[in-house]
């Protein structure tokens, strides 16, 4: 009979008090659980004292593990110890290779549960008080990376600018240039950009501009990733509900 089984969690954006009960009800089961770089330490607090805890966390340019050799640790330890845990920054499906570990699990035989997680493209936003949609104002949400904003997807994202709809960067601030860069060459230069980092943790800083000035708003805060960056009418705003307060007093 076989009995091993994974259980792909998704952290949520960093604050440990964004996950799940779903999952810390299965961090409590697992026998061994593999995390990510992006993964809060408190929530390793979940686990039973006999887990075995694996850092397998993976930056841009930086991987401690590859993804085949998570992929093995994976089956490998699913079928020695049982129960693996595999928690992952944000929710596993939204930019975070998820649907591969998952793939592989299914491939070797291996029980899956998929638990989602807040992704910081929805959670941040909301966080400091900026909706992704709102009636009036935009009705559609792009999700994007930020290699995609500059590469392949710019036309689609460009497009999406121009009908006001919300784009999110996931992974944006390195090409925080080249995005301000092909807003000016589209003539998209006063639609407000916002930029925040270590989104929902104490670290959080978060600056707001436009294509003309974005680039040296980051610079001048020193932003640092992991980050995200909001691109649409959303972004102004909380400023217009300042600016409406001021003039009613």
């Amino acid at each position: 009979m076989n009995t091993s089984k994974l259980s792909l969690i998704g952290a949520g954006p960093g604050d440990p008090e964004l996950i799940t009960l779903k999952a810390i009800n299965a961090l409590k089961a697992a026998e061994v659980v593999l995390y990510d770089a992006l993964v809060n330490p408190e929530l390793l607090s979940y686990t039973r004292p006999s887990a075995e805890l694996i850092y397998v966390g993976k930056r841009a340019g930086n991987h401690y593990k590859t993804q085949d050799e998570i992929n093995a640790l994976i089956g490998v330890l699913s079928h020695s110890y049982g129960h693996v845990a595999r928690l992952k920054g944000g929710d596993p499906f939204v930019f975070g290779r998820g649907w591969e570990e998952y793939a592989f699990a299914v491939r070797s035989g291996i029980e899956v549960e998929v638990i989602p997680g807040l992704t910081s493209a929805l959670a941040v936003p909301g966080i400091n008080q900026i909706p992704l949609t709102l009636r009036g104002v935009t009705d559609s949400v792009l999700l994007v990376s930020g290699s995609s904003f500059i590469q392949e997807r710019s036309q689609t994202c460009l497009q999406a600018v121009e009908a006001k709809s919300t784009v999110v960067v996931l992974m944006g601030l390195g090409v925080i240039d080249q995005i301000a860069r092909t807003l000016l060459d589209a003539l998209l230069s006063d639609v407000p950009i916002a930029v925040i980092q270590e989104g929902s943790l104490p670290g959080q800083k978060l600056v707001k501009g436009s294509a003309i000035d974005i680039v040296a708003k980051v610079s001048e805060a020193q932003l640092s990733t992991p980050a995200i960056v909001i691109i649409g009418p959303v972004v102004a705003l909380s400023e217009l509900l300042s600016n409406s307060k001021a003039e009613v007093k």
